[in-house]
């Protein structure tokens, strides 16, 4: 069991890398503070920190640096 506990942790600091590269991606492309979570059922989703709402990742789809999420957007994917 110790070569798959050895593995399990490796892939979770591998996961939490990913998660920290993809939490700073999020953050660029929204207009208000944003951040990453994880749900289990729903899956990876992007909240406001100043709502406390949350949205699933498609809530994303075609944003960018230049045409970012706004709280508004975001408020109308929320779940």
């Amino acid at each position: 069991m110790k070569r798959e506990i050895q593995e399990l942790e490796k892939a979770r600091q591998r996961y939490e890398g990913k998660f920290n590269v993809l939490e700073k991606k999020i953050k660029e492309v929204c207009d208000f503070e944003a951040y990453l979570t994880w749900c289990t059922g729903d899956g990876h989703l992007v909240g406001n920190d100043e709502t406390m709402s949350i949205a699933p990742l498609y809530c994303l789809e075609g944003k960018s640096k230049r045409n970012k999420l706004t709280a508004e957007e975001h408020k109308y994917f929320c779940i």
